[in-house]
């Protein structure tokens, strides 16, 4: 981390400090990702996300951008669980 903080005072921007962060971290969250066998789920998460973005947008302008974005992304998570839940693994009580 202190050689990218070096490399600002030797001239780099803070903006491209940031994309380097950037590049560094999303290639270690996509290598856990593809290891994890996630990758349909984040596919699916960011197909369903979108449209609560264009909805959000629609019902609260700018404002409503965020909220309808994690109300897509909660409901996904929801629904992907439960679709995803091997028969028979549901809780019972002896």
């Amino acid at each position: 981390m202190n050689m990218i903080f070096m490399s600002i005072d030797a001239g780099l921007s803070p903006s491209h400090a940031r994309l380097v962060i950037l590049g560094i971290l999303g290639g270690v969250v996509g290598v856990f990702v593809l290891v994890r066998r996630l990758a349909y789920v984040a596919d699916a998460l960011t197909h369903t996300v979108f449209p609560g973005v264009v909805i959000g947008f629609a019902a609260g302008a700018a404002d409503g951008v965020f909220w309808g974005a994690l109300v897509a992304g909660l409901l996904t998570a929801a629904l992907l669980t439960l679709l995803t839940r091997p028969p028979g693994s549901a809780r019972t009580r002896h």
